[in-house]
């Protein structure tokens, strides 16, 4: 998958590809200055606010780029300190300049060590300005490694760790108070994942006096965090590395525990037999707690791969199961293979692990190339898996397998630098098991009973992340044990989960081939079954010059938009009560080509939905629309009141009725809450409704914004008596060039190919021109000022200004053209035969 929203983002964008060189004679050959004590603080500064993006080890993400190594340095060692220190200010994507001055230079300094820039006694200031050509001798063992070699770093530090190493690892304020009869204990409400309540009381009649009961001020930020219930105790991980237990009936903070690294996203589990709170940090540290008194049981890292020594990679809640902790590996996108690791909950020992990817002999080898591609094959498991305490089987959905032998250290460097499915399908024919796939294990053993592919040769970034939900039915009046599956295109297959055979009819059916790209000739689709996005981008939410294609369309195009992130990772909710599933999605295109992904081009729109879809005939009853995309967010909850909950980008959360689609009641948090997974539950004969708004818009999911962070925790009673705060900065309806890159004070423009020419297996055919970028991409300049663009490429390029008739005429190969700007304002210039290719410039007085 490339994955997920962040709410902090990262210190450096994908955009950082497009940050200019500083004006010639502005920079010097000495390597940058900095001192450890700011190489230490912007590693802290990195840990809280910029891993979960780009990594703990800087190995870069889903959507964002490496900050280390050959990746990182082909693009930066052209670059200066300055460059670098600009770029910081752009960042987060969706809230930009949250650094401050010594923030940015901290970060920098930490970013310059990881690269093999050592410390001095000078500091690093805003004025340094040296080149950073360094860089590509001062790390040799990290450019040249393999996966297989890489240098093993340990987990990231934080900020309390210190501290808890030599005081108590928590503070107690209190103790919780109340009787619970309906808790929350994992991430899924419970084992089915099915996101549903049998508590009624709150109902679509008496909703509307339904208000804040507390709401309380966290000592850190939340990221796409689910909540977890148990005896009274709401538990909730924060991004400055703590777990913080709240009184779930005043929302007063009862502990704090210090963990040893920055938490993976999504929240804890709890073992209510046990006793324990299962928390997992970013790089595979797990922790078990103490829930009655906030103290470290036990502790646990998870031990690398021995397919390349790296660290593992989480980005997942934990699930807990009758004495088993279930911990999901990803960190597919980054050169890993994804699996499950399956851990006694009492004594922290590993009992088994599943690698999605499998050896060479193992089951599902066969499928893939005869090379060294399994490695870092990808298969992320990017979710809580589902458990079947009867049958004593494990169920989770895997991503989508990697397109690069060498993971994140062989990928291309331009756009997204991340091994990305779409750039070299080329490189792996076969079906990839068990890539984009449902795989069921036993529990106890971890061995494997059966798998379903959803998508071939995944090529289209069609990772299964949505957790799957265990659900009982009937089929032609037979009791069945199903299990759902969404994919993201929007298709929902339902199967038994006791041998993965079809409920519901499952047909091949051709898609359009890619010969280069070894294309597999057929996908599986549910016969009959609707589809709850678009099949393909509607032409109003692109920009000019694009084209419209859709799911499984070839990657093959230089202007080709795509839908993307249609139904994925959003958690859907199934109600007993209506035989429904509720599912949030994002209708959202994104460029897509061999050298890179767009996911947020100026002039694109995007949009949201919710959707009611019956599981007894797989076809829509209902859905309605929201101005945002949601399928990267938290998703839904029903329950037996007859109610399904979500969040919204806007702030509000929403309730809407659970066979009718129709609104009952909306509330303003104040910061963003599309990312943020309701619960529910009863104290003391009152029914509670939860969440930790998180704060933004996901940028993976379409349209980001400035939001602030969400650091708050809302309850939510009948009769509460908090009322509606006002609403945050909203995010943009038409995304814009806000966060694309560094504005340049420059008259000089490079039509730019220099990334692309380094692509040495790029299909017969291919040319080079028609991937042109501009560098920089945003400039700005007095008025009166004569813009030049030089063109490095094959062919003539000709630059034209949007929505005037201003023009270069024809530039040769080699030779440059120019515009005279007079006219105070902002302008988009673009290439005449590739218009798809956006820049902007800024006339000022």
């Amino acid at each position: 998958m490339t994955v997920k929203s962040f709410w902090a983002g990262a210190a450096i964008s994908a955009a950082a590809s497009a940050v200019v060189l500083s004006a010639a004679g502005q920079q010097t050959s000495v390597n940058p200055s900095f001192t450890a004590e700011q190489a230490g603080a912007g590693r802290l500064v990195f840990q809280t606010n910029c891993a979960t993006c780009h990594g703990a080890d800087l190995s870069g993400g889903p959507y964002a780029p490496p900050l280390a190594g050959r990746a990182f340095v082909d693009v930066w060692s052209k670059r200066s300190i300055r460059d670098l220190i600009e770029s910081i200010r752009t960042m987060p994507p969706t809230n930009p300049r949250l650094f401050d001055d010594d923030a940015r230079l901290n970060l920098a300094a930490h970013i310059l060590q990881a690269n093999g820039v050592a410390p001095s006694s000078r500091r690093l200031t805003l004025t340094s300005a040296e080149a950073l050509v360094t860089l590509t001798t001062s790390r040799p063992a990290l450019a040249a490694a393999t996966p297989a070699t890489e240098t093993q770093s340990g987990p990231p530090s934080c900020p309390d760790v210190a501290q808890s190493q030599t005081a108590p690892n928590s503070v107690r304020r209190g103790r919780a108070v109340g009787a619970s009869a309906n808790e929350w204990p994992v991430y899924g409400g419970s084992s089915s994942n099915q996101r549903y309540s049998t508590l009624a009381a709150i109902t679509s009649s008496n909703v509307n006096s339904l208000g804040g009961a507390w709401a309380t001020r966290l000592p850190g930020g939340t990221n796409q965090t689910g909540l977890t219930m148990s005896k009274g105790l709401i538990l909730v991980p924060t991004a400055n590395c703590k777990v913080v237990a709240l009184n779930a009936k005043t929302g007063e903070i009862l502990w704090e525990f210090a963990l040893p690294e920055r938490p993976a996203r999504r929240g804890v589990a709890v073992g209510n037999d046990v006793g324990l709170v299962f928390a997992v940090g970013s790089t595979g540290s797990i922790t078990a707690i103490n829930a009655e008194t906030g103290r470290s049981m036990w502790t646990h890292t998870l031990t690398p791969d021995p397919a390349h020594g790296r660290p593992a990679n989480i980005t997942s809640a934990p699930t807990y199961a009758r004495g088993v902790l279930l911990v999901s590996i990803s960190g597919g996108d980054s050169g890993r293979r994804g699996g499950v690791s399956a851990l006694d909950a009492v004594t922290g020992k590993e009992i088994w692990r599943f690698y999605v990817v499998p050896r060479p002999g193992e089951r599902g080898s066969e499928t893939w190339p005869d090379n060294e591609m399994w490695r870092a094959g990808g298969g992320a498991v990017w979710s809580p898996p589902a458990v079947d305490l009867e049958l004593g089987l494990v169920y989770f959905g895997t991503g989508n397998p990697n397109g690069n032998p060498n993971g994140l250290l062989g990928q291309h460097p331009t756009k997204h630098p991340g091994p990305h499915p779409s750039h070299a399908g080329d490189l792996r024919p076969g079906t990839a098991l068990f890539t984009a796939s449902v795989v069921a294990l036993d529990l106890k053993t971890g061995a494997y009973r059966w798998h379903f592919q959803l998508t071939h040769h995944d090529i289209f970034d069609m990772d299964v992340v949505t957790p799957v939900v265990l659900y009982d039915t009937t089929v032609d009046g037979r009791p069945r044990k199903g299990i759902a599956v969404l994919r993201t295109d929007g298709y929902l297959f339902l199967l038994d989960r006791v041998d993965g055979s079809p409920l519901l009819p499952i047909e091949e059916r051709p898609v359009p081939q890619d010969p280069y790209q070894v294309t597999f000739p057929t996908q599986p689709f549910p016969v009959g079954g609707d589809q709850v996005v678009p099949n393909c981008v509607e032409p109003w939410l692109m920009p000019p010059g694009f084209k419209s294609g859709c799911y499984f369309s070839p990657l093959n195009q230089p202007n080709l938009m795509v839908p993307y992130i249609g139904t994925r990772q959003a958690p859907m909710a199934y109600s007993r009560d209506t035989g429904y599933f509720y599912m949030a999605a994002s209708v959202n295109p994104f460029w897509a080509t061999r050298f890179g992904i767009g996911i947020s081009e100026p002039g694109q729109r995007s949009y949201g939905l919710i959707s009611a879809l019956d599981s007894r005939t797989n076809k829509i009853v209902w859905q309605q629309r929201s101005s945002y995309p949601l399928g990267h967010g938290g998703g839904m909850l029903a329950t037996a009141g007859g109610l399904v909950f979500h969040g919204d980008a806007d702030g509000n959360v929403r309730a809407l009725d659970a066979r009718t689609g129709e609104p009952r009641w909306q509330f303003q948090t104040g910061v963003g809450a599309a990312s943020a997974p309701f619960i529910t539950y009863e104290l003391d004969g009152e029914q509670y409704i939860a969440l930790a708004p998180s704060g933004s818009a996901s940028p993976q999911g379409g349209l980001g914004s400035a939001q602030t962070p969400g650091d708050t925790v809302w309850a939510f009673k009948l009769g509460g008596r908090l009322q509606p705060v006002a609403p945050p900065p909203l995010p943009p309806l038409v995304q814009t060039f806000e966060g694309r890159g560094v504005v340049a004070r420059t008259n000089e423009i490079v039509i730019d190919f220099t990334e692309r020419d380094k692509d040495s297996i790029r299909p017969p055919g291919l040319r080079i021109d028609d991937y042109e970028t501009f560098e920089p991409r945003r400039v700005e300049v007095p008025a009166g000022t004569r813009v030049t663009w030089k063109n490095t490429g094959h062919e003539p390029h000709t630059i034209s200004v949007r929505g005037q008739t201003w023009t270069t005429g024809v530039i040769k190969p080699d030779s440059t053209g120019s515009i005279q700007f007079d006219v105070p304002g902002t302008y988009v210039f673009t290439c005449v035969s590739h218009p798809w290719q956006q820049g902007e410039i800024t006339v000022r007085r």
